[in-house]
């Protein structure tokens, strides 16, 4: 006998009823809308949230999304208007089950439930956008958890925050008795050495939002009074500061140091005649996002902090946003129990979470909510284990006294009424010393456990009853389960275009004097040694050494990292180490036009990538480079073709990137077939490639945004001598080897014309040529101009002009002067050439570094190659392409890049290239993204492939279709239309 639906609604409120501790479902519910007499099906209610609806029918369901929209808009019975609804489709099977016990059982047990959200969003009305994500009861319960609040609550919150931060603000500068001094101590209190009023007046404003916001939390909790209790004791019912400093004060005797102690200082600093034009507003602010139900989920107030950090411009702390904060650590913790014999629900306490450079909080709080994801699945209660996880098992450190304070509020504010003893937050020492000495904050740990000297008199923890100084021995080596961190990006020296009258732009922060600013990167400098870091790569690459510390043995590591960390040549130490010592390795990027949307933080305006890897214990990963793997690790990775817009997405995307990587996934080593496909519904989010790491060490790991994965298959045969392409049986042999086996690689600018500590360290000065009328004894081909870069004859833009006393020197560098330019800088978007060819002999400068080849038919024969499909896709395959339409390759990487191997031309082959050299020189590029509308790429494609190469005119067909697929790659266009 078949159930009924309302009997299979009840069954699974009851399951998902077993999914959370402190949420209410229920099934069938009656009286649900006030001016309606429609019955959910299931209803979701959690305090401080905003309700979920579900809709559900057996398969095929086709009327269920039809019911579940028109259930938007309704209002609820003291609970607002429906924001979001679940459609969801039971399987057909479970309409023949019986009732009670096996029912339930059922439920539980069924994997092939369909569902999707659907909302009243502005941008996202339906996720997915086609089809219906598939998952079990536990997914289900996950989504409808995160469906709670929709995308357009957070961003409307985000707006409210920061518009009341900053009205408040200006309230406060304009009051009468506003003064300087006044201003002085807030900005000793907040660490605003730098003197910027107006951000000082806004952290104020923020932190004071932040702990009504908390105070409402826990009114009701240990005789706390509430806001409106308070506000009927003062006169004319509008809120005092002296009110809220003894309410508060009764607070902190109870607990809840980190959120009310910093709140309480800056109201006795503030006189009540100028805090009485701002805290009304800020109090109904607050109001305003409890109501919302926004404040327990989302970390709204992390989210502002971070755009009112002015010193983000040196310290590059730039914020993660939290869709990619839930993805990467839905990433970094999987499903399956962490503990040998252990369960989450019993032992989520004893999993150590870190960030050593935890700003607000936005990661280590991501991660803290997948932990209580899995410890809930599994029956556990969250809020029992609150106080261990926050005492024991999350570790945050920052440079900055307020990040700390809000990362504890956000991590308390999960279980606002949980006290607890102390936490294990620092903020660490950063610049000068009293003692004189410099330190760099959490780097410190990079020395060990045994000489801990600095940090122990300078570490301040946060605690739930006072703040504390503290042994940092508590931070052990090898002592966290995950380290996730989105670190500072900043390099640790200064390059072209970087503004010059700060000498290290990382240590620039909170007023640093450029005295102080070299003393600390010498610091941080001694620091590093032996380790994978590089200050070119940015002390980035630090945190990944200091990670590699303190991570355990079979623990993971997951990073928010610039996206030249999968190809720069100072960062190959960092991806050694990763090939040496870690396992299951998932690298993840973005393939979007807007290079604004390949980030994984907010405001970097660059692409980045995503790192997961789990430790092994297999050598120390600090070789040099060249080094040959006889069994080369592999890795996934993944490239989204558009980043998750809020949490419910990255939480699906997550889910979605592990079931695909649990099946069979395809290889780099395929042939042109493209990867593996990730889905969410029916819409396709992004594909996978397992792929081997470059035997040798310095190599690119070339899988980073690309949207047609062929095209990294047709890249990587080339590179082992094969020609295959999407759509075509078979394979052509093509010698390919490194450009160091063929050529050499000429001088680079600064050993040309740099100058090394005010010294001369290269012999010439460079000028821009006058005209066509003067003959330079020294041309330079020097700058990029892409309106001049359209033919494979490029003239020179320059000349040098030797410096006094260092002929020889001169002499010793025009040597190396050649016709030939490999570009290090290509503008897919606007430039033509990835090989200039010059009629003199010149030297070349940043863009352009000489290639140096064995006889001009050599220089011809490559310089066609240089420039031809397959080698433009080469270039591109090996280029770090973090930023708009550009793909960067450092000179010092060009030796090992891969070419056609010259050496194996025939002399008929070298003849032919020359002759048809002189017949296409003539000809006009277009830039790459144009490629496939480029006659003159095409005829250059034949001349090289099959009146050079010798092969059959059949490939040509086969090759026009990479030239389209190449011009199509978002990392190519840049936002090209």
């Amino acid at each position: 006998m078949a159930i009924l639906e309302s009997t299979l609604n009840i069954s699974i409120a009851a399951a998902l009823s077993g999914m959370r501790k402190h949420w209410k479902v229920s099934g069938e519910e009656t009286q649900v809308f006030a001016d309606s007499n429609k019955r959910p099906d299931i209803v979701i209610r959690r305090l401080g949230r905003p309700p979920v609806l579900i809709e559900n029918e057996f398969m095929p369901a086709r009327g269920v999304e039809k019911e579940a929209r028109e259930r938007l808009g309704l209002k609820m019975n003291f609970e607002g208007k429906v924001k979001a609804v679940v459609a969801l489709r039971s399987p057909a099977h479970l309409k023949k089950s019986a009732s009670g016990d096996k029912l339930a059982a059922l439920v539980r047990s069924e994997k092939e439930y369909q569902y999707a959200l659907l909302t009243d969003d502005e941008k996202s009305k339906r996720f997915p956008k086609n089809g219906w994500l598939t998952g079990t009861i536990a997914d289900l319960a996950d989504f409808a958890y995160n469906a709670s609040v929709t995308a357009d609550a957070v961003r409307d919150a985000v707006t409210l925050l920061r518009t009341a931060v900053d009205s408040a603000s200006k309230d406060m500068d304009g009051a009468a008795a506003f003064r300087t001094d006044i201003q002085k101590k807030l900005g000793e209190l907040l660490r605003q050495e730098y003197g910027d009023g107006d951000q000082t007046r806004r952290m104020v404003m923020l932190i004071l939002i932040n702990a009504f916001v908390f105070h409402y939390h826990l009114e009701g909790y240990e005789g706390i009074r509430t806001i409106a209790e308070i506000e009927d004791e003062c006169p004319n019912g509008v809120i005092t500061s002296d009110a809220l400093l003894e309410e508060w004060g009764n607070i902190l005797k109870v607990n809840y140091w980190p959120i009310f102690h910093i709140a309480r200082q800056i109201l006795q600093i503030v006189p009540p005649s100028v805090s009485r034009v701002f805290l009304p507003q800020l109090r109904r602010t607050a109001a305003s996002l409890i109501t919302d139900g926004v404040t327990t989920s989302h970390d709204l107030s992390g989210s502002v902090f971070q755009q009112l950090i002015a010193d983000r411009t040196f310290l590059a702390t730039f914020y993660t946003r939290p869709p990619s904060a839930t993805l990467l650590s839905n990433l970094a913790i999987p499903d399956e129990r962490p503990f040998d014999g252990g369960t989450w629900a019993q032992n989520a306490q004893d999993y150590t979470i870190a960030d050593f450079a935890c700003g607000t909080g936005t990661l280590l709080s991501s991660a803290y909510r997948r932990v209580s994801e899995l410890l809930e699945h599994e029956g556990g209660d969250m809020k029992k284990a609150h106080t261990a996880m926050i005492e024991k098992a999350v570790i945050g450190c920052d440079v900055m006294p307020a990040a700390v304070h809000l990362t504890a509020s956000i991590l308390s504010g999960m279980h606002p009424e949980i006290k607890f003893r102390n936490t294990r937050l620092y903020t660490l020492p950063y610049g000068k010393g009293a003692d004189n000495d410099y330190a760099t904050g959490s780097l410190e740990l990079l020395r060990g456990q045994s000489v801990f000297s600095i940090l122990d008199t300078g570490a301040v923890q946060q605690a739930g009853t006072g703040e504390k100084s503290v042994q940092t021995q508590q931070i052990g080596w090898r002592s966290s389960d995950l380290v996730i961190m989105n670190p500072p990006f900043t390099s640790d020296t200064v390059h072209e275009g970087v503004n010059t009258k700060v000498p290290n732009p990382v240590w620039a922060g909170f007023g640093m004097s450029k005295d102080a600013q070299k003393k600390i990167a010498a610091r941080a400098k001694s620091l590093r040694q032996g380790t994978c870091a590089h200050g070119n790569a940015g002390i980035a690459s630090d945190f990944i050494a200091l990670a590699d510390k303190m991570v355990k043995m079979d623990g993971t590591t997951a990073f928010v990292l610039p996206l030249s960390a999968l190809a720069g040549e100072s960062w190959k130490k960092v991806r050694t180490l990763w090939a040496d010592n870690y396992r299951d390795i998932c690298v993840a990027t973005i393939a979007e036009q807007n290079i604004d949307n390949c980030s994984f933080s907010a405001d970097t305006g660059m692409a980045e990538t995503l790192f997961i890897g789990k430790k092994t214990n297999n050598g120390n990963g600090n070789g040099n480079g060249r080094e040959h793997r006889a069994v080369p690790r592999r890795g996934n990775f993944v490239v989204l073709h558009k980043r998750p817009d809020n949490e419910i997405e990255a939480g699906e995307y997550a889910r979605a990137i592990r079931r695909t990587m649990c099946g069979k996934l395809r290889k780099l080593e395929d042939g042109p077939v493209g990867g593996t496909k990730i889905t969410a519904g029916t819409s396709t989010i992004g594909e996978i490639l397992n792929a081997p790491l470059p035997k040798v060490a310095e190599d690119a790991w070339g899988i980073s945004r690309i949207r047609d994965m062929s095209l990294a298959q047709v890249a990587h045969g080339l590179t082992q001598g094969r020609l295959s392409m999407p759509g075509r049986k078979g394979s052509h042999a093509l010698t390919v080897c490194e450009l160091r086996k063929f050529a050499q690689r000429g001088f680079i600018s600064r050993d040309i014309n740099g100058v090394t500590n005010g010294k001369p360290r290269g012999p010439f000065d460079i000028a821009t040529l006058p005209g066509s009328s003067q003959v330079p004894t020294y041309p330079c081909l020097w700058n990029h101009d892409a309106k001049k870069e359209t033919r494979l004859i490029v003239a020179p833009d320059c000349e040098g002009i030797i410096r006094s006393e260092m002929e020889d020197r001169a002499d010793e560098v025009w040597q190396t002067a050649s016709r030939v330019h490999l570009n290090a800088f290509f503008q897919f978007n606007s430039q033509a050439l990835a090989v200039a060819f010059t009629e003199r002999p010149s030297l070349g400068g940043v863009p352009w570094p000489n290639i140096i080849l064995k006889t001009d038919a050599h220089e011809m024969a490559y310089s066609l190659w240089g420039n031809s499909t397959l080698a433009l896709l080469l270039y591109w395959w090996q280029a770090s392409k973090q930023q708009s339409g550009r793909g960067i390759i450092s000179p010092s990487r060009f030796p090992g890049m891969m070419f056609a191997d010259m050496n194996k031309l025939s002399a008929k082959q070298l003849a032919t290239a020359k002759k048809k050299f002189d017949a296409i020189k003539a000809r006009t590029f277009l830039p790459i993204h144009l490629a496939h509308e480029d006659k003159s790429r095409a005829l250059l494609d034949k001349i090289v492939l099959v009146d050079v190469l010798g092969l059959p005119k059949s490939v040509l067909d086969g090759i026009a279709l990479v030239r389209e697929k190449l011009a199509r790659e978002p990392s190519v266009r840049g936002g090209k239309d």
